[in-house]
């Protein structure tokens, strides 16, 4: 079934991600995108995710050792999937686990992550536009336009860097073109988009 364009709109530049593409751009995309999953490239990317467990089950050691106190298991779990997920998206991590601290583009994602919804009601029920002015910060606005800005920066850098390390990137790259199957540089953002923001939704979704 078609996606309802007002509650899932396609990125800035009308390349949509897999969620909102038409039916034959979503096949597309996603036999693109599949190749990054393949049990192939999961075998691949097992050591990447064995660090950081590593790194993980040393930081909450640490951590514990130097507060004696218990620790946030939240917030540590928040750390390692955004570090792994950056790192598999961009090929470089938040440093979130390194750094014992949330990076300030999670913060930014966590912040804002209301004020889409609160957009599309607003666009979905145009009677209650009058009151967008009242309900929505547009400080949070500009920020979360910060933080596609940065995903851009961050997808086109590592489009741009010439390794064969088995992140996500890799794969699409290495297989687009192939049987005639192609994703423009456009729609690479938007769906490394999709995947930064399910991320934090679900990790949201865990601390609620």
């Amino acid at each position: 079934m078609q996606k309802d364009p007002v509650w899932y709109p396609g990125g800035a530049d009308k390349s949509p991600s897999i969620l909102v593409a038409p039916d034959d751009d979503h096949a597309r995309g996603r036999r693109l995108l599949s190749h990054a999953f393949s049990e192939k490239a999961l075998a691949e990317q097992e050591s990447l995710l064995q660090s950081y467990i590593d790194l993980l089950i040393s930081q909450l050691g640490s951590s514990a050792a130097a507060t004696k106190e218990s620790q946030d298991m939240v917030q540590f779990y928040n750390w390692i999937t955004f570090d792994i997920v950056a790192d598999l998206l961009f090929g470089e991590p938040f440093g979130c686990l390194r750094d014992c601290k949330t990076h300030q583009y999670v913060h930014l994602l966590f912040e804002t992550i209301g004020v889409g919804r609160m957009r599309y009601v607003f666009s979905y029920y145009p009677w209650m536009r009058p009151l967008a002015g009242l309900l929505i910060d547009r400080t949070l606005m500009t920020k979360r336009g910060e933080f596609i800005a940065w995903i851009r920066s961050q997808t086109l850098r590592r489009i741009a860097r010439d390794t064969d390390r088995p992140d996500f990137v890799m794969h699409i790259l290495k297989h687009n073109g192939e049987k005639g199957l192609t994703m423009s540089e456009d729609e690479m953002v938007n769906n490394a988009s999709l995947v930064s923001i399910s991320t934090s939704s679900l990790e949201h979704g865990a601390e609620c």
